[in-house]
């Protein structure tokens, strides 16, 4: 059956107007799209690897796209402001928008061909058309008493047929009208009927298949209906196949041609009537497959939208999207028969029944490792830190450190520690959390409350734990470690800038405990732009020491295991953007920073000197004496060339 796994907070929209999500390129990368910026975001490694930002008074109206022909990305501002530009792009306020002359309602990105841009109107065109000729007037393909509610494009041979899901405005009649690509005039209109004539669409999401379009949508009598519109068809009336009915629902999206979930519903458990799950239904037996308890939060915020990839359910609760890992099997009859365990405590893993034998010892297995898991967050059976640790040492030994859902009890714990830690002062056992942090790879999204209190402790060794052992640490967390590394060593760090006078060397001004702990912080990933922000919390003393210990590795030629070069460059960009005006007035900067603009000269001449020589061996690695294939001594293996250089 399927399974959905723990979710993963993304907060690159927060405090911005949300408008969309979208795939690139990469598989494992989503498009996220608010008014402010479009991100990339990773949901492999649950980080953000790009941004660009755009002027508050000229926001983004529709989701930005990867235009696969151009290799671009394009977005629209201001609703007919087209913008075009690349990955290596840093500034999109230099990027000039083409002004078009008709409103545009989304984007629609194809595999093989250039981008659909669809007019409010119902309009579509190709995106190298549109850019040519800004200024056409598009003719609408909908009648104008229609509103355009969502569209999709399917391909059938060299035809193509784009599929338009509108609302009267003056009735309650939904219907999808059919358009061939590049016709102007008003298309196939299909209405939509219902049994319950009352009701209408509230959520809806098209899927694209070849041959068909299949079209999911719930009524607001909590009908979930399924219509097939074939590629070719001459009926006025698309029937919906109701599949089942849910209560108190929000959104809703296909995960592929037998799956689709619905997010928000409520009734699935007897003991909590009131919570909402998200859940993954069978389209072809209207099973339930999967459900997840999403947490409240403290507005009890409602979701206003869902998006899937391959891999992941994306959720958004105002300004948080939540990810979900999920997977679905191959649909039939016997998943469609299968049923679901509660789950008696969060965090837990969903677990299916099943027929074969295999299956009902991992089932075994996984209710012996909730009963552990309850016997360690049990303060009457673990009243001391001794039997604590003795009961997370026996649930340790029961775990599987390479497997993904086993770190979703030790997140579970981390959060459990940091609760009673604020409850009893004295609790606090730092031996076993060192052990449970360096067992596996815990998300640091999933154990925000307990990063919050290793950091107000400023337990310096834990914390290495986290940023050695976890995956997502937020940057603001990087930053709070480093300034609690130098406040904690602050007479081990020298500021003042010195040459050894015998023999000319650069000095470390850090000792060697130091210079390991902030090594381990300076080689976490992070966001460039989220970095930025979070540094200057730093003084400038903190800076100082900070340039002049990246100014002494990026001096030397053998830290090549300890920090690379690379992440060290970043760094140095990263302290001198954040404090620029603090460093150039500092008398106390000016020595060390032209001490640093000649190591980066010097580094440069390098490299300039390395390109140079590649160019010199270019002619010898293509000759035909390089390749032995004249040579009476060729042993077919390799050959020896000797170059002079005058």
């Amino acid at each position: 059956m399927a399974r959905i796994e723990n979710a993963v907070e993304i907060t690159v929209c927060e405090d911005s107007g949300f408008v969309a999500y979208e795939r690139d390129l990469e598989k494992d990368n989503i498009i996220i799209t608010d008014t402010k910026r479009v991100s990339i975001y990773c949901l492999t490694d649950h980080k953000c690897i790009q941004s660009w930002f755009v002027r508050q008074n000229s926001p983004f109206t529709s989701q930005a796209v990867y235009d696969v022909e151009s290799q671009s990305y394009v977005a629209v501002k201001k609703n007919k402001n087209l913008i075009k530009w690349f990955k290596e792009t840093t500034d999109l306020t230099k990027v000039k928008p083409v002004v078009l002359s008709t409103a545009v309602c989304c984007l629609l990105p194809q595999v093989n061909s250039s981008t659909l841009v669809v007019f409010e109107n119902g309009a579509v065109a190709e995106l190298e058309q549109v850019l040519i000729e800004p200024k056409q007037v598009h003719q609408s393909t909908l009648p104008d008493v229609f509103e355009l509610k969502d569209v999709t494009v399917c391909c059938q041979g060299n035809q193509i047929k784009v599929y338009f899901l509108a609302q009267n405005t003056k009735d309650t009649v939904w219907s999808v009208f059919i358009s061939e690509h590049g016709s102007e005039s008003l298309g196939q209109q299909i209405a939509l009927q219902n049994p319950d004539k009352d009701a209408s669409p509230v959520h809806y999401s098209f899927l694209t298949l070849e041959g068909s379009v299949r079209l999911i949508t719930i009524w607001s009598n909590g009908d979930v209906c399924l219509s097939v519109i074939p590629f070719f068809t001459t009926e006025d009336h698309l029937k919906c196949r109701p599949l089942l009915t849910v209560k108190s629902h929000t959104a809703v999206t296909w995960l592929g041609e037998n799956y689709f979930a619905i997010a928000g519903v409520k009734g699935l458990d007897k003991n909590k009537p009131d919570t909402r799950f998200l859940t993954i239904w069978d389209s072809k037996f209207g099973s339930l497959q999967a459900k997840r308890e999403l947490p409240v939060t403290r507005r009890d915020t409602q979701i206003t939208s869902i998006y899937a990839t391959e891999e992941s359910i994306l959720l958004r609760r105002d300004a948080l999207i939540v990810a979900y890992k999920f997977t679905c099997p191959e649909a039939s009859l016997a998943s469609a028969l299968g049923c679901l365990r509660n789950q008696e405590i969060q965090n837990s893993v969903t677990v299916q029944a099943n027929w074969k034998p295999h299956a009902m010892k991992a089932v075994e297995n996984i209710t012996m490792k909730e009963n552990l898991l309850k016997e360690a967050m049990n303060k009457d059976k673990c009243p001391t830190e001794e039997k604590f640790a003795c009961a997370c040492k026996n649930l340790l030994g029961h775990l599987n450190a390479e497997k993904f859902p086993d770190s979703c009890y030790l997140a579970s714990l981390l959060q459990f520690v940091a609760n009673r830690c604020t409850e009893e002062k004295q609790f606090w056992p730092k031996q076993t959390l060192l052990e449970i942090i360096e067992f596996c790879n815990i998300s640091a999204s999933s154990c925000k409350e307990f990063l919050n209190v290793v950091l107000e402790k400023e337990e310096t060794e834990i914390l290495t734990g986290c940023l050695k052992n976890m995956s997502d640490v937020p940057e603001k967390v990087i930053v709070k470690t480093l300034q609690i590394y130098l406040r904690n060593n602050k007479d081990k760090c020298s500021v003042e800038l010195m040459d050894s006078s015998e023999e000319g060397t650069i000095c470390n001004p850090f000792s060697q405990d130091l210079a390991e702990a902030v090594n381990n912080v300076l080689n976490c990933t992070f966001n460039d732009v989220f970095m930025l922000e979070h540094l200057k919390i730093l003084n400038l003393e903190d800076v100082l020491v900070l340039v002049q210990y990246l100014y002494f590795l990026i001096s030397i030629f053998d830290h090549s295991d300890e920090v690379k070069v690379e992440m060290v460059i970043d760094w140095l960009c990263l302290l001198l953007d954040s404090h620029y005006s603090a460093l150039v007035i500092s008398n106390k900067a000016k020595t060390l920073l032209v001490k640093l603009h000649i190591a980066v000269e010097k580094q440069v001449q390098f490299s300039r000197q390395l390109q140079s020589l590649q160019g010199l061996l270019y002619p010898v690695l293509n000759s035909t004496s390089f390749t032995g294939q004249n040579s009476k001594h060729n042993n077919g293996l390799y050959s020896i060339e000797v170059v002079k250089l005058f």
